[in-house]
């Protein structure tokens, strides 16, 4: 649930960033990220059986995996969210930037089918759950990296953003 709230606030924060003529901006370009978010929810937890694996058969291990994938998804599609408004269609079109959410969603799928667990092994393992972690965050961090600056030159300093 905590991965979940955090995903999807990083959608609408990443939304906020840039400038634009009202509030239905953020509205929609956190709408867009928000969406894709939900798609790769459906996918990753309908593929992988991620929530039955958490909800039914109560893995506290496949419970991490499924909160940090929600968090770092929600970083990506806040990401591609960014930017300042010039209208609907270019809104979407810049969205690509949440592109690293694809290696995310496979690194999360054939996490699942590798660690998901079997009337032999009852739970995930957490060593294994751990290093899960630590290639979803890296997959965020590079794709952060390899997307590049915000749209429009936006540069990050002590005082806040600048232009």
């Amino acid at each position: 649930m905590i991965g979940a709230a955090l995903g999807l606030s990083a959608c609408y924060a990443g939304a906020n960033i840039g400038d634009g003529p009202g509030w239905w901006c953020v509205v929609w370009a956190g709408g867009l990220g928000t969406a894709l978010w939900f798609t790769a929810l459906v996918v990753v937890a309908g593929r992988g059986h991620l929530t039955e694996t958490v909800t039914v058969e109560r893995d506290p291990a496949a419970g991490l995996r499924l909160g940090v994938f929600l968090f770092a998804a929600g970083i990506l599609c806040g990401r591609g969210a960014a930017g300042d408004w010039t209208n609907a269609l270019k809104t979407v079109i810049e969205f690509k930037a949440a592109w690293p959410l694809l290696p995310l969603v496979m690194v999360a799928l054939m996490s699942e089918k590798l660690l998901r667990p079997t009337p032999e092994r009852p739970l995930s393992s957490w060593s294994a759950s751990l290093v899960v972690v630590v290639l979803e965050l890296l997959v965020v961090l590079v794709g952060l990296a390899l997307t590049g600056p915000l749209p429009d030159g936006y540069r990050f300093h002590d005082q806040g953003v600048e232009r």
